[in-house]
């Protein structure tokens, strides 16, 4: 998204021609002098102008739009253990997604976090160690979206920024790094999640 500030004189007003535009971009005008245009699905890889009308003239704005290309891999939980050596019910902090991607678990006391179990060929987190599962992305990438495939107990739900993400959810995060934790969705047991497989998209 990006914003044009339009300055007038008092008595001065002006009027927005977004018609070059209008085919990939969103355009908002608050009328007093804030212009928003924010890229649709069909932006990646245009360019065109915005024209601000007013009494003295006009000004034109170029607006361009570039998508960067994604990478999405999807790891399981059996090759990882497999590639990794792990041996059943042995905890294992953390693991490489691929070469730009790693994933980690911070416990907030000891425990079970973290074992893998060969019978599902699972890496489980428990509740109540207090975990923080992190997903960090290095070499000048960025996150877009984190899907953790997962079976549980007790109702056991991976959570981010306070909500519950069921398996088999796309959930969107950004910047380098994204923090999750698992709570119990119902019930009164402290939850786990039995995680087999995990989908990242970065850009």
């Amino acid at each position: 998204a990006k914003t044009i500030n339009v300055t007038c004189n008092t008595d001065d007003s002006y009027s927005v021609d977004y018609s070059a535009v209008s085919s990939w971009l969103t355009v908002s005008d608050d009328g007093d002098g804030t212009v928003t245009v924010t890229p649709k699905e069909a932006a990646a890889n245009n360019s065109g102008d915005i024209v601000i009308n007013h009494s003295g003239g006009s000004l034109s704005e170029t607006i361009t739009c570039s998508q960067s290309s994604k990478t999405v891999v999807t790891i399981a939980i059996s090759d990882v253990a497999t590639d990794n050596g792990w041996t059943n019910e042995t905890a294992y902090s953390s693991f490489n997604i691929d070469a730009n991607v790693s994933i980690s678990i911070t416990a907030g006391y000891s425990g079970n976090t973290g074992k893998y179990y060969s019978s599902n060929t699972s890496w489980r987190i428990y509740e109540s160690t207090s975990p923080t599962v992190t997903v960090t992305a290095s070499g000048g990438h960025t996150l877009s979206k984190i899907t953790f495939t997962y079976t549980y107990s007790n109702s056991g739900v991976i959570t981010y920024g306070g909500e519950n993400k069921t398996s088999n959810t796309a959930i969107s995060v950004s910047g380098t790094s994204a923090d999750f934790s698992v709570t119990h969705s119902s019930g009164t047991k402290s939850g786990s999640v039995q995680i087999t497989s995990i989908t990242v998209e970065y850009n």
